[in-house]
Parts: structure tokens; sequence; C-alpha cells
């Protein structure tokens, strides 16, 4: 990932194999991309608790927030 607005672009290499150049990437459980921001990783947590809420809704009949709330949590 090349980072900055000034940056050449470099190919690199490690001996005679080039390193694959990626838009993306994750550290400590974050997905950044080449300008420092998250939307993928927003994205993917918002889709996973769509799905959560998904789930516990076509599972449970009853939506009391005294059920409800521990289920999502859990």
């Amino acid at each position: 990932m090349n980072l900055g607005k000034n940056n050449n672009k470099h190919q690199y290499a490690m001996g005679s194999t080039a390193i694959e150049n990626v838009n993306n990437e994750k550290d400590i459980g974050v997905s950044f991309d080449s300008e420092l921001k998250c939307n993928e990783h927003i994205s993917l947590k918002v889709k996973k608790a769509n799905q959560t809420i998904g789930m516990i809704r076509n599972t449970f009949t009853c939506m009391d927030p005294d059920i409800f709330i521990p289920l999502y949590k859990s």
C-alpha cells in the first residue's frame, strides 16, 4: 500500500520477486484503504450487525427489549 499525496508509488521487490501492491490493509483488526479511510471496515461491521438483528427477528416472535438486548449483545 502506498500512502501520501506525493508518493511516487514505487514498485518494491524482495530479491527477484515483486511485492504485490494492495489497496486495502488490515491492521489490529481494522481495514484501511490507501487514503487511511476505514469505510469498508465500517460497512462490513454494519452488515454483520444487521444480519444479527435479522436472525434474532426471524427466530423470536417477542421483541421485548428485556429479551432482545441481551440476545443482540451475546
